[in-house]
């Protein structure tokens, strides 16, 4: 009876045995002197830099509003994302939209300086040819003010910015959106270089 009782319990401990590669141990393992198994990461597919760049070459997208007292600030970005030079000259071509991108009633100024005197985005066009790869900026300004309880404010959902007149626009859809209030104007800086 003994010997049935230690025979099942060898039995046993040997199919636990065949079974243990099988089941996860828990807790570390002791190291033994073959080094762990290298394991390579899964190659990730290369992404074409110019798979969604526009036919004109000038990828455009917006950065973050900054809001102080009333006046906002957000950068336009361009850059070329193409193969051959892009060349800029003077202002983005822009139009507020609503959520049915549907343009509002909304005056574009060309120079910052007609909201807020910002001494970093002041200054005359200048021609700029801009290499694959390199960027350049503007900034668009406006103030959330309402001079006018009678009229609601304005609000802009989405902006169409075409890097030039005569340029196909792209659509852009600035974060928390536009909040241009009662003045009904917006202005932007000319196109310069950006790092």
């Amino acid at each position: 009876m003994i010997r049935r009782r230690a025979g099942a319990l060898l039995l046993a401990a040997v199919l636990l045995a065949g079974c243990a590669g099988q089941v996860p141990q828990p807790g570390p393992q002791p190291p033994d002197n073959d080094p762990a198994p290298v394991r390579t990461p899964t190659p990730v597919p290369s992404v074409d830099p110019s798979a969604d760049c526009p036919d004109s070459g000038a990828l455009l997208s917006l950065g973050a509003v900054d809001a102080a007292m009333g006046l906002r600030a957000m950068p336009i970005r361009l850059v070329n994302c193409a193969e051959e030079p892009v060349h800029v000259n003077g202002f983005p071509e822009l139009t507020v939209l609503d959520e049915q991108l549907q343009p509002l009633v909304v005056e574009v100024i060309e120079g910052a300086e007609a909201i807020a005197r910002v001494d970093t985005v002041a200054g005359s066009p200048v021609p700029i040819t801009l290499q694959p790869g390199q960027r350049a900026g503007a900034v668009l300004v406006w103030r959330n003010t309402v001079d006018d309880v009678r009229v609601p404010p304005t609000h802009g959902t989405f902006l169409s910015v075409a890097p030039a007149a005569g340029v196909p626009a792209q659509v852009l859809e600035p974060d928390g959106g536009l909040d241009i209030g009662t003045t009904g104007r917006v202005a932007v800086s000319p196109w310069a270089p950006a790092g």
